[in-house]
């Protein structure tokens, strides 16, 4: 139901603002017409770039206190994925390692994944229309055991295409930087 209120909400809204700026340009010729289809274009393009992204689903907080201890079992390895920044931030990025789809975060996010020690293969791409607009990235690698590492996602823009960096944050980024975050499942 929530939906429909929003979906409902947003066509007055469009329809408001198509009515005033429709209005100012009945005197140069265009009108309410011109007005009406470009909010319609306008939203429909934002509609386009979100489809794909996920309902965020936040940790429960024995899993997010357990992930803020900073402590994995002695045989394992903590990787945190962390974004965050405003381009596109209601945008869903995948995160996938080893090939298989992991978290997919918002900004500002985090998720902390449990790997066993050794190579790994990080990818990030954005969904939907965003991602058909973007360059996904990959990076390898490789975790000790007991080892705590994160990888913060970076979107960039570009004149025709836009891009996703990696960068990898040692235990003391990690901790300072996720500090008030919203952690994800």
């Amino acid at each position: 139901m929530g939906k429909k209120i929003a979906a409902g909400v947003g066509f007055v809204v469009i329809f408001i603002l198509a009515y005033m700026i429709g209005g100012s340009l009945t005197r140069s010729g265009f009108g309410l017409p011109f007005a009406i289809l470009f909010f319609a274009l306008l939203i429909g393009y934002v509609i386009w770039n979100l489809k794909g992204t996920k309902k965020t689903i936040l940790a429960d907080p024995a899993r997010q206190q357990a992930a803020l201890s900073f402590n994995p079992p002695a045989d394992r390895a903590y990787l945190y994925l962390v974004r965050k920044g405003f381009i596109a931030m209601a945008a869903g990025m995948e995160i996938s390692i080893d090939g298989q789809p992991r978290a997919q975060l918002k900004s500002p996010q985090f998720t902390m994944i449990e790997l066993a020690p050794g190579a790994h293969r990080v990818g990030a791409a954005f969904v939907g229309g965003a991602g058909a607009q973007s360059k996904g990235d990959e990076q390898d690698i490789t975790l000790a055991a007991g080892e705590v590492a994160g990888l913060q996602f970076t979107p960039h823009m570009g004149a025709i295409k836009g891009s996703v960096t990696m960068d990898r944050l040692n235990t003391a980024q990690v901790r300072q930087i996720v500090q008030g975050m919203k952690m994800v499942d």
